[in-house]
């Protein structure tokens, strides 16, 4: 028997094949853990070993990403199918060439520059709503036969919406956890399914892949339809725009462990405008692992932390190889303070699901009027936490 048969697909995969010569883009629209990249790369290999001198091209938001998801999980399939030559792999380039000199290339797509070249067969876009539409405009018009892309749909408005999806040559699939059960450990099920009664709104999208919508109350934002965002709405960057900003970097540190995670985020000043990047979002973390992923991030003994009261944990990391972590502001109405220097300026982010989650739905409580009351929730907002102690720890740096 093929290789090329002997593997158990879901039902992105049986999506892809089906759809292939019918419909220019096909996109898959869903929750966390529905398969979507797994089976969209497996279906690629099939594509690459059934159609010699087939050009693939598979496209990521920024080369970290790229490196933890598309790469990693390609590897893994061509390993488990037997199928991996180490000398067909040219990691430089990051081109695996098959023997019928068909190939699949792997690039980051945080660059238009990056994007302009030489065309190829089939594109598949992995988290295409992280890309900028400029970039993904020259990408497909480079595209000579088929376009696949994937998304979570966290975002309310996107121009993925009204320029992509809706067009008559695009097939839309929506999946959910619940197409790749056959595939899931019952252990990830179970933390899927406790965001129904404990994170109603992460549950809409990543469990029920239903798009997300604007809550009332925004902090920050846009003006939206039955309340109003007393803040300008943040504009998205990719993280080589952030990197090439020639600022210092700060960093602010809201901690957590369960069911709260640690927040690290990266903040740049430049006159009235802010940028920012998360660093670190994770649960479980204890101060040893949390101080080695800085590290990985390329944080250093130089680094200005500015973190959330705990004593204990602030003279841990400093320990740990961060001795410029300090305590932050704190103090009656600091919170409000930080979110009203926050709302007057200028906002600009590195396109990233948790720190994107977050932004757009922290929110004032609801008085019983069903109208903002002022008061921050607390929650989705340890990111947001994070960066406003920067904000608020900044005439002191």
């Amino acid at each position: 028997m093929s290789k090329t048969l002997e593997v158990s697909v879901g039902i992105v995969y049986l999506v892809c094949k089906t759809m292939l010569e019918k419909f220019r883009i096909i996109a898959h629209e869903g929750g966390t853990r529905s398969g979507k990249t797994w089976n969209i790369i497996e279906f690629l290999v099939d594509l690459a070993l059934t159609r010699p001198g087939f050009e693939i091209t598979i496209a990521s938001r920024d080369m970290p990403h790229l490196k933890r998801g598309a790469i990693k999980d390609f590897q893994a399939i061509m390993l488990k199918r037997g199928l991996w030559n180490q000398r067909r792999w040219n990691g430089t380039d990051r081109i695996y060439r098959f023997s019928n000199n068909a190939y699949i290339e792997f690039f980051n797509a945080d660059d238009i520059g990056k994007v302009s070249g030489p065309g190829r067969d089939v594109l598949y876009c992995n988290e295409v709503n992280f890309f900028k539409k400029p970039v993904f405009d020259q990408l497909l018009l480079r595209t000579r036969y088929r376009c696949i892309i994937d998304y979570n749909p966290i975002h309310p408005k996107h121009w993925l919406y009204s320029h992509v999806v809706n067009r008559k040559d695009c097939y839309l699939w929506r999946s959910t956890y619940l197409d790749n059960l056959q595939f899931l450990p019952k252990e990830q099920v179970y933390e899927i399914e406790m965001m129904k009664e404990n994170d109603p709104l992460k549950w809409q999208v990543y469990g029920l892949g239903i798009r997300a919508s604007y809550q009332k109350g925004q902090i920050y934002g846009p003006k939206i339809i039955g309340g109003k965002s007393t803040g300008k709405e943040w504009k998205p960057i990719t993280l080589q725009e952030y990197k090439d900003i020639e600022a210092t970097e700060y960093f602010g540190l809201d901690w957590g462990y369960y069911p709260d995670p640690n927040a690290v985020v990266g903040v740049k000043f430049v006159g009235n405008k802010r940028y920012y990047r998360k660093i670190v979002y994770k649960q479980n973390q204890s101060d040893e692992q949390l101080a080695e992923e800085l590290k990985a991030a390329g944080l250093n003994k130089n680094s200005i932390l500015i973190a959330d009261h705990a004593k204990k944990s602030i003279m841990s990391l400093r320990a740990l190889g961060f001795p410029l972590t300090y305590a932050a502001v704190k103090g009656p109405g600091s919170i409000e303070h930080g979110i009203k220097l926050i709302q007057s300026k200028e906002c600009y982010y590195v396109m990233d699901p948790d720190l994107e989650f977050e932004y757009l739905n922290y929110v004032y409580l609801l008085g019983p009027d069903e109208e903002p009351t002022g008061v921050p929730q607390d929650k989705y907002n340890h990111l947001m936490d994070a960066l406003r102690m920067v904000e608020l720890y900044k005439p002191y740096l």
